[in-house]
Parts: C-alpha cells; sequence; structure tokens
C-alpha cells in the first residue's frame, strides 16, 4: 500500500512541476480550443522574436525573476541584466503588483524560452 501511494504521489508532483514550468501557459477552462492553446504553449518561439510593448508582471522566483502576461497566461525566465535590475529595484521597493510595457527579445536555451528585457517602464494606470 505505501508503494501505491508513493507512486500516485510522484506521478501527481510530476504533473504539477510540468504545469508550473516557466515558457508554458497556464490551463485555461475546458472548451475546444484548450487543446489547441495547450498544443500551441509546447511550441518555442523563435531566437530573436520580438517581445514588443507587451504589459507584463514581474515576481521573483528563488533567484530568478519571472516575467508574466497581464492575464498571466504566459510566464518566462528573465535573462539578467542591467534594464531587469533596474525593474528589479522597483518591485521589491513596492509590494503592489505593478503593470509594465516592455520591450525585448526571446531567447532559447534547453528547449525553453527566456525574455531579454530591452526597455521595461511602468504602465500609466488604466481608467475604467
Amino acid at each position: 500500500m505505501i508503494f501505491t501511494v508513493g507512486i500516485v504521489f510522484a506521478v501527481w508532483g510530476q504533473t504539477d512541476r510540468n504545469a508550473n514550468r516557466p515558457g508554458t501557459r497556464l490551463p485555461a477552462s475546458n472548451t475546444p480550443q484548450k487543446v489547441e492553446r495547450e498544443t500551441a504553449a509546447k511550441k518555442r518561439v523563435r531566437e530573436g522574436t520580438a517581445f514588443k510593448n507587451k504589459r507584463c508582471l514581474f515576481r521573483i522566483s528563488g533567484n530568478r525573476v519571472v516575467i508574466f502576461s497581464e492575464d498571466e497566461s504566459e510566464r518566462y525566465f528573465c535573462l539578467e541584466n542591467l534594464n531587469l535590475d533596474r525593474v528589479m529595484k522597483v518591485v521589491q521597493k513596492n509590494p503592489t503588483q505593478q503593470i509594465w510595457n516592455v520591450d525585448g527579445f526571446y531567447t532559447e536555451y534547453h528547449e525553453e524560452n527566456f525574455v531579454y528585457i530591452q526597455r521595461a517602464v511602468l504602465a500609466p494606470p488604466q481608467s475604467h
């Protein structure tokens, strides 16, 4: 019985870990488009593809920084550079989630995408 429980936890843990990998989209509701989105999520963005004027959030994850799309459906690790360092100084001083307008480009390494930040500016608040 202990062996069976161990297998269940091992399988559950593997599924959970894959769902949280950066560079993947989060699952949507059960719709016909879900399969298409999940298939698209497994495709990598080509090296050098522009990451232009995207509204994003930044979060610290361990010793890395993760960039999320505004709706949090996409996330990628950021490559460390001076621009990211400046963003993180603002993020660390203000605990409230802030939306940023971000430009950069995608890179690839070990079959995963990363984002290189070239420009990040705090987005003005949207009026409702």
